[in-house]
């Protein structure tokens, strides 16, 4: 049962993604497979908007694994959920690197003013989603699942070489914290094979 429920699961995937115009690749014999996409970011003492990953900004282990704010050639992502998790500071962190060895929790309940922060996504210039952190709450408390944690949006498409785009708006200033922000879903990789 589990094989035919994934086999459903990939055809799905190809359909919504053979719809978007901007995937540019043959996705019938892609490569699909349930993936996250992820980036981190200190927001002490911040507010206004902030922009969470930027183009400049380059894979790192522990921070981000997505590179110069965007999917490379032959690889597109189907985002189904988004996971926020956060880690409180006892002071600002002296470089990015210290944000892999903070311990993080699911949910944003560490700092109350970025609980109240509104997150949108853009995907080439193009709105995907606007929430408030705190109605992105964990669907299933106590699992440890990301995807069935994550809190499910109307699934969105980014294709290869697209701005991904997430910035948060801070309406009160943000105590010492990291963010984290996860896109829940499945990778879409070109068959070259």
């Amino acid at each position: 049962m589990q094989l035919i429920k994934a086999l459903e699961e990939k055809k799905a995937v190809r359909m919504i993604a053979k719809e978007n115009q901007k995937v540019n690749f043959n996705v019938a014999n892609a490569r699909i497979e349930k993936d996250m996409l992820w980036l981190r970011k200190e927001l002490s003492g911040k507010s206004g908007i902030q922009q969470l990953i930027k183009p400049q900004d380059a894979e790192k282990d522990g921070v981000r694994n997505i590179d110069s704010a965007k999917l490379t050639s032959g690889t597109a992502f189907l985002v189904t959920g988004i996971l926020i998790s956060t880690a409180s500071l006892g002071a600002p962190l002296a470089n990015e690197s210290e944000m892999s060895r903070q311990e993080f929790s699911i949910g944003s309940q560490a700092d109350g003013a970025l609980f109240n922060s509104e997150l949108s996504i853009k995907v080439g210039g193009e709105e995907k989603m606007k929430a408030l952190l705190r109605h992105m709450s964990p669907e299933v408390a106590g699992d440890d699942k990301p995807d069935q944690m994550a809190y499910h949006v109307s699934p969105f498409v980014i294709p290869p070489s697209q701005v991904i785009n997430p910035e948060l708006n801070i309406l009160d200033a943000a105590g010492n914290c990291v963010i984290e922000v996860a896109f829940v879903g499945y990778k879409i990789s070109e068959n070259r094979g």
